[in-house]
């Protein structure tokens, strides 16, 4: 189970979601960063963020990614973060937040 604010680094080899970051604001204007690589990517990916509690997934961004990819959002709130692999064909794609 991952701690509050601990980076996530998983390979994922199915058709399932990655572990779960759980950011709490901090002082200050927290950024999280998050990529996507693999020699070739074989799925298709999302990444998600809940309310701490709520099994209320959404997309941020929205849209699914099919290849490698990589970027950063300012969180507004408290809440927890995932890839969710809703497309998956064969090999491992690795997958990082924060």
């Amino acid at each position: 189970m991952a701690r509050i604010n601990e980076q996530v680094l998983q390979s994922l080899a199915s058709a399932t979601t990655s572990a779960v970051y759980k950011y709490r604001k901090r002082k200050g204007h927290d950024i999280i960063t998050y990529s996507l690589y693999s020699d070739a990517v074989n799925g298709t990916y999302k990444l998600e963020t809940a309310t701490p509690g709520s099994s209320i997934w959404i997309d941020v961004p929205s849209g699914s990614f099919t290849a490698e990819t990589s970027g950063t959002f300012v969180p507004g709130q408290n809440m927890d973060i995932r890839w969710n692999c809703t497309a998956y064909t064969s090999g491992a794609t690795v997958v990082r937040i924060g």
